[in-house]
């Protein structure tokens, strides 16, 4: 081992023009310092002597300045082994400059290209720098290890290539010298033996020299076969053939890439064992004839026909004569590369042409990669989202973006794969609403996430439309029962108040007031549960309460179906919630309740019942929609005339129905089944012709959700200390009612009856008014704007606004609006004496800040969601 190291060339040329990376070479390659070397000595006296390879350094800031140092070098007779060149150093040659001058006058340097990977490419390099056998790239910032690893193997390969060259020159001189000098030999030995007599001493003499011959020959091949064992221990193909293409040296690494023996391989020519078409082979032969060297990729064959992809440095072997002799080829496999970066590039077109958004985050959620069509729906350039967070596709504040964003990534560590909706912001701003499928993907231990998006806005809106329009169509159908119960409520009411014109004991003045408001609070409930079954509540998933869902439609069927239909329901306190749809999943009971009153025109029984139930794997087993775990069963049971098993399977098919042409679109059950499934449950069925059927809607249950708690009563109402109150409705009747109401509590009241006037009322008696009270749907200045210009006038007013809109897109648009504007305090028409009186007293007994609250209604808080 000492000798093989004492034999090396230890000189290493280091050109940058930055002089801390000399200083850095030295460190890791040259003869340690004083202290470094004490140290070491004491290390060898504990540990033993180590051998450690040391290099002699020496440096250039040039390409001009390296060149005349291998220049002085090549003279002195002390040639470099290697050198590291920088493949940047302004103002003069560039690294692929300088290689390229210096191999012009010492080819057989080993050349490190160091390089960021951002100054020049591999592809430019290879077309600039030729050959590339004595080349490799050294990617920045520097490894120690390395750095060691090339500048041992580099000078090792520099003390082969030339030992190999003198050796092959050398050996084949001196085989030649000698094979003429044997059969000079041989020769006088044939002329000694026919004149033994007389040169018996010359013949004796010539058979002793011909013996030392011969064993100067073994051991010229004893040498060469230890220069072919170190050639055999290299991983790449070595072979050599000569010029007519038969091979005369095969080495392991060739054995293992093409499957041929030695033995087999040599004298067969190459062209047969390892080519099909040999016209490539041909072509790089005769390049290698005509300037000496080749290098390049060609498909080749191994023994068991597999197709192997090869890159070759090939090389011209001369005899002592300078004659061309032989070809030395350099074969190393890259089929395995070639496969490799074909299969990233099908990928990179296959991510690229996909429809779908598709991004890649890294394990800390920054975006690694963006396709065209994930960058098109988001609004971005090509490369805009790279490195940037995930979260900035998100609609929410930044802040909560990332929060959400690194619990969903938790998530995925643990589960591996997420798939839902999402609400989605544009670069510009723009809200839409996606669908993505993120699963984790892992490759050499690092882990990435992959997101698959899609805009679903325009399928949600569809969707949106199509139930909103089923859940008219539903109520509809109800519109004569409901405008019986309507009539029902109304009759008592204009009979009570003909009654309060007469003159009436105490007690029926009393009971006919009584009468009034209860008919009014039952029509109020009426509205509001029409308003429950129609409005669009934004899809938003919430805790559900099922026995409420019967509960609402308990109410609404006993106002609206015919009397001949018996309906009951059963529920337990312990049933479960859902988190859900309220809206849809009120369409769902409406849905089927309504087909059970269809299928009974003479009547019969309609029965609602909830209750808790744990799905098993046996039963999940045989229904494909079910997984175990907590569900809530409602059912729906009624006793009409049953379906009939033809067409049981196709009752949930859109557009399919029994009902006559104009009676009904098919799509009531097809839309149930639609919502059920979008909750992750499924749909049972029991029919029976002539004796009724049963719909089974199970429901994932969430046990341990939270359901809001109904309020407790509100206390009596406190009594005014004569503050002043603008009110401002466009109904005379509600100003009228609420003045006199107020005024009876201790409040002093102005009304107007528009927002121009109630601008004109507040600019008089700005100092005065201590709120105001506004309805939000007026002419000419609706509640908004009145309230936003009062808000200019005195950013202090308290405001509190009512309406009696009905759709819930209506009431998020205004709610967001009025909660700019920090009103806080809703009251929803018709709404009581009560609830008014509260309103304003809480509004200045608390004198609270309302800033970033949810806007109060009479019924709790109107979000977004309300």
């Amino acid at each position: 081992m000492n000798n093989a190291i004492d034999n090396l060339n230890r000189r290493i040329l280091v050109i940058d023009d930055n002089h801390a990376i000399h200083e850095d070479f030295r460190k890791i390659l040259g003869e340690p310092d004083a202290e470094d070397a004490a140290l070491q000595a004491a290390e060898a006296r504990i540990f033993g002597t180590r051998h450690e390879m040391l290099f002699e350094i020496d440096t250039a800031s040039q390409g001009e300045e390296g060149l005349k140092m291998v220049e002085q070098a090549l003279a002195e007779g002390r040639p470099y082994a290697m050198a590291f060149v920088d493949v940047r150093m302004p103002p003069g040659w560039d690294g692929i400059e300088t290689t390229q001058r210096i191999w012009k006058i010492c080819p057989d340097l080993q050349v490190v290209i160091c390089t960021a990977f951002a100054d020049c490419s591999w592809n430019e390099m290879r077309e600039q720098i030729d050959p590339l056998d004595r080349l490799l790239i050294l990617k920045k910032p520097f490894d120690t290890i390395e750095i060691l690893q090339m500048a041992n193997a580099l000078t090792q390969k520099w003390l082969l290539l030339r030992e190999s060259k003198s050796a092959l020159g050398d050996l084949q001189q001196m085989v030649g010298e000698r094979t003429r000098e044997l059969e000079a030999s041989q020769a006088a030995a044939v002329s000694m033996m026919a004149d033994a007599v007389r040169n018996r001493e010359k013949a004796e003499q010539a058979y002793e020299d011909l013996k030392r011959e011969m064993s100067e020959r073994r051991m010229l091949e004893e040498k060469f076969r230890e220069q072919a064992s170190l050639l055999d221990k290299a991983q790449d193909a070595i072979l050599v053939h000569d010029l007519q293409h038969h091979v005369t040296y095969w080495n392991k690494g060739a054995e293992r890439l093409y499957g041929w023996s030695s033995a087999e391989a040599v004298g067969r020519s190459v062209a047969q064992v390892l080519y099909k078409d040999e016209a490539a082979f041909q072509h790089a032969n005769e390049q290698v004839i005509l300037t000496g060297e080749w290098v390049g990729e060609l498909h080749q064959i191994s023994k068991d026909g597999r197709h192997l992809m090869i890159e070759g440095h090939w090389t011209l072997v001369r005899d002592a004569a300078g004659q061309p002799k032989s070809v030395l080829a350099i074969n190393t496999d890259i089929t395995g590369r070639r496969k490799t970066d074909e299969a990233l590039r099908m990928q990179g077109r296959v991510l690229e042409s996909m429809a779908e958004g598709v991004a890649v985050c890294d394990e800390n959620g920054l975006i690694v990669f963006s396709n065209a069509a994930c960058n098109a729906m988001f609004g971005y350039d090509s490369g805009e989202l790279i490195a940037q967070h995930f979260s900035i596709i998100k609609n929410t504040p930044p802040e909560e973006s990332h929060l959400a964003m690194d619990e969903l990534f938790s998530y995925l560590r643990e589960k591996g794969a997420w798939m839902g909706e999402m609400s989605s912001r544009k670069k510009d701003g723009t809200a839409f609403v996606t669908r993505s499928r993120i699963s984790v993907l892992e490759i050499a231990g690092v882990r990435s996430f992959v997101a698959v998006v899609e805009d679903i806005t325009e399928k949600k809106s569809m969707e949106a439309q199509f139930l909103r329009s089923q859940r008219m169509e539903s109520v509809g159908r109800l519109s004569s029962g409901i405008a019986h119960d309507m009539n029902n409520i109304l009759t008592p009411i204009f009979l009570s108040a003909f009654m309060l014109r007469r003159e009436l004991s105490p007690e029926d003045y009393e009971k006919m007031l009584g009468n009034i408001e209860t008919n009014a609070q039952r029509g109020a409930d009426l509205i509001k549960q029409l308003l429950t079954f129609g409005c669009d509540a934004g899809g938003q998933r919430q805790v559900v309460q099922t026995n409420r869902l019967v509960s609402d439609m308990m109410k609404i069927m006993t106002g609206t179906f015919p009397k001949s239909i018996n309906m009951s329901s059963r529920t337990s306190d312990e049933v479960w919630p859902v988190l859900g749809d309220a809206t849809q999943l009120h369409q769902v009971l409406l849905n089927l309740c309504v087909n059970a009153r269809d299928a009974m025109p003479l009547g019969g029984a309609l029965a609602l019942t909830t209750e808790n139930i744990r799905l098993d794997e046996n039963f999940a087993a045989m229904n494909v929609d079910a997984a175990p775990g907590p569900y809530v069963l409602l059912r729906v049971t009624d006793t009409g005339e049953g379906i009939p098993p033809e067409v049981i399977d196709k009752i949930f098919d859109p557009f399919f129905t029994t009902k006559e042409t104009g009676k009904g679109t098919g799509l009531g059950l097809s839309t149930v089944m639609g919502i059920v499934k979008s909750h992750q449950g499924f749909v049972n069925l029991r029919s029976r012709v002539g004796v009724g059927s049963t719909f089974e809607i199970y429901l994932p249950a969430a046990p341990d959700a939270v359901v809001a708690t109904i309020a407790a009563p509100a206390p009596e109402a406190p009594r005014g200390q004569g503050e002043m109150i603008l009110i401002v409705d466009d109904e005379v009747a509600i100003r009228d009612v609420v003045q006199k109401t107020l005024m009876g509590h201790g409040y002093r009241v102005l009304t107007a009856g528009d927002g121009t006037e109630a601008i004109a009322q507040f600019s008089v008696h700005r100092g005065e008014i201590k709120a105001v009270l506004t309805d939000i749907m007026m002419p000419f200045m609706d509640g908004v704007t009145l309230s936003r210009t009062l808000k200019k006038m005195d950013p202090t007013i308290p405001i509190i606004a009512s309406s009696g809109m009905g759709s819930a897109k209506g009431r998020q648009d205004k709610a967001a609006a009025l909660h700019s504007l920090q009103i806080n305090t809703f009251l929803h028409k018709p709404y009581t004496a009560g609830e008014i009186l509260t309103a304003i007293g809480e509004l200045f007994s608390n004198n609270r800040s309302t800033s970033g609250s949810e806007i109060e209604t009479g019924e709790g808080t109107l979000g977004l969601g309300a």
